[in-house]
């Protein structure tokens, strides 16, 4: 059993992951074609005001077809764009498990 509840909520992006029924941080999915570095799943820690804290953002390793659409130069940019919402949808389930992981560690001090 999960130490954490999931939540969605349709006026944030993402999963939700709360803590004792606190939203603690959310598991978000971004792409961008022109910085490569912002795309993936990341782990957003959310502030006292229950808004994602920008400076506590963990990219989160959830496959390897992630890291090789960020670091493909050839594709054109549909291509691109339309695997990375490929990639969203088949690793969605993995990324929300990753960001359990993470959130636990984070929460205990390790990451």
């Amino acid at each position: 059993m999960s130490r954490f509840q999931r939540l969605h909520d349709p006026e944030r992006p993402g999963q939700v992951l709360l803590q004792d029924g606190e939203p603690v941080a959310t598991v978000v999915w971004s792409h961008d074609f022109g910085d490569r570095a912002q795309t993936g799943w990341f782990l957003l820690m959310l502030g006292s005001d229950g808004e994602p804290d920008d400076d506590h953002r963990w990219r989160l390793a959830v496959s390897d077809d992630v890291d090789r659409l960020v670091a493909d130069g050839r594709l054109s940019r549909p291509d691109w764009l339309a695997q990375a919402e490929t990639l969203e949808l088949v690793t969605a389930g993995a990324a929300i498990e990753a960001g359990e992981r993470c959130l636990a560690r984070v929460l205990d001090g390790s990451a």
